[in-house]
């Protein structure tokens, strides 16, 4: 097969697909017409009992389709169904012999999540994977079938929690959920995967039918319900007001790789235009150096006379360094928090419990405010606690090494009680332990504006240079007496 987006490896009865369609796998016509062209040869070939999808990006599974394309890649799906809709295409997917597994690191989005919700069967990174139902933000309703999987999958109230809340969801919460199967740390999950695919694939391949005819009977919704949505996806998303939305989010970084790791900024309807004409801007550095620095004088035109003339006594040098070469972009810390390099950041405002500040304050004077017995986690590099509004709220910042899900985990299992004691602090805490943790702190964390790392050494790092330093040093010590 000569695939564009797809890079495809046969093992005996198992095919692996690896989706490849960069910058960031949108699904446009070039995917939807290779995802055809697989389907077609896959279910030709008798000897092809079971279809794994991969990505060949670690941070996109599918990010969501084109939506610069919508008209070109439905026609590449009519080329599977006879109608130009890539509901049809997915409901095809649920209802072939072929027995389907998506293997999701990543994000998976929007049509991302409903092609990855038409498969058989879902298994993510628990550390990677998120998932997210956006359509609604822009007054869509999902078009591919994600109303019928979901509420079918989650029930009535999860599934309208997902869609009209248009959030990021983590792996873990997508498990229990039910929106897949399971979560799985991302080292052990391409292995899993294999294995359940050459066992499901060593059993007769007319169980394999049978076996999805009576699910999907009485769990695949009907054709004409995903032939229903898709149509009112393709009637609003022409609406001026769907259009307008979704011009805003594009102004806003929309469909950019960088922009969209931290989704919800993007979604957020309520900046003004100028701002985010500025700050798309510096995500796509689309403008010169010149308009860049003329867009800055125009927003500082009402900006305080002592801005004004620090501004003018700096553009030189402004000048100068923005036709340097970039510094790396800020990355996402995962489920939220910006990460550059290896250190990522964590700062969350939280509203005190009664009583909890005269708590919290005393545990931290017993240890002079020094909390040394952090070093027991290993990844942290500073924390800070700041009381604000007269003790109604806490204002808690830290620096940290890797990925925001690693390092709650980090928490929970080396100094809980030590957490515990501090948090219990917060209104609302359920607990470290408790599994509604992570959600808890995602809510109340602020993803930084701008992060700037010095030096982007992890702290085993920054500890192995020092002991080596002080070996030195003792070693020239020694030679010099």
């Amino acid at each position: 097969m000569d695939l564009e987006t797809l890079v495809v490896r046969e093992e005996g009865p198992v095919l692996f697909a690896d989706i490849a369609a960069p910058p960031m796998n949108l699904l446009g016509p070039e995917l939807v017409r290779d995802l055809v062209t697989l389907i077609q040869s896959a279910e030709a070939d008798d000897t092809v009992q079971v279809l794994v999808f991969t990505s060949a990006d670690p941070d996109y599974f599918i990010a969501h389709v084109d939506l610069d394309r919508i008209a070109e890649y439905r026609a590449e799906a009519a080329k599977l169904t006879g109608e130009a809709s890539i509901a049809l295409l997915f409901h095809h997917l649920s209802a072939s012999r072929l027995v389907t597994i998506a293997q999701i690191e990543g994000r998976v989005r929007s049509a991302g999540s409903e092609f990855v919700l038409a498969c058989d069967m879902r298994f993510a990174a628990r550390e990677t994977a998120i998932f997210c139902q956006f359509e609604p933000a822009f007054g869509l309703l999902p078009g591919g079938g994600a109303a019928q999987h979901l509420t079918r999958l989650m029930g009535r109230a999860r599934a309208i929690e997902v869609m009209l809340s248009a959030q990021d969801y983590s792996a873990e919460l997508a498990e229990r959920y039910g929106w897949i199967n399971r979560a799985l740390p991302a080292a052990e999950l391409p292995g899993f995967v294999r294995a359940l695919a050459y066992r499901v694939a060593g059993f007769p391949a007319s169980g394999h039918s049978t076996v999805k005819e009576r699910v999907n009977a009485i769990a695949l919704a009907p054709v004409e319900d995903f032939r229903r949505d898709s149509d009112l996806f393709g009637q609003v998303v022409r609406t001026p007001e769907v259009q307008s939305r979704i011009r805003g989010a594009m102004a806003r970084g929309l469909q950019t790789r960088e922009a969209e790791m931290t989704l919800a900024w993007v979604l957020d309807d309520s900046r003004s235009e100028e701002m985010t004409t500025v700050t798309t801007e510096a995500l796509t550095g689309d403008l010169t150096i010149e308009e860049k620095i003329q867009r800055l004088r125009e927003l500082f035109a009402d900006a305080p006379e002592v801005g004004k003339k620090a501004l003018e006594n700096v553009l030189g040098r402004l000048s100068s360094d923005a036709s340097r070469k970039p510094p790396p972009p800020v990355a996402s810390a995962g489920r939220v928090g910006s990460r550059l390099g290896k250190v990522s950041e964590l700062t969350i405002i939280v509203p005190f419990a009664p009583g909890g500040a005269d708590r919290l304050r005393a545990f931290l004077q017993l240890f002079g405010g020094n909390l040394a017995g952090a070093d027991d986690v290993g990844t942290v590099h500073d924390m800070r606690f700041v009381f604000l509004d007269n003790d109604t709220r806490m204002l808690f910042a830290t620096a940290y090494d890797g990925d925001w899900d690693a390092y709650i985990d980090d928490f929970a299992t080396k100094i809980p009680d030590f957490l515990d004691i501090i948090d219990s602090a917060w209104e609302g805490w359920p607990g470290i332990r408790s599994p509604e943790a992570k959600d808890y702190l995602a809510k109340h964390q602020v993803t930084a504006e701008g992060w700037y790392v010095a030096n982007d050494l992890t702290v085993a790092e920054t500890r192995r240079l020092r002991r080596i330093g002080q070996a030195v040093e003792e070693l020239l010590d020694a030679v010099s007496d």
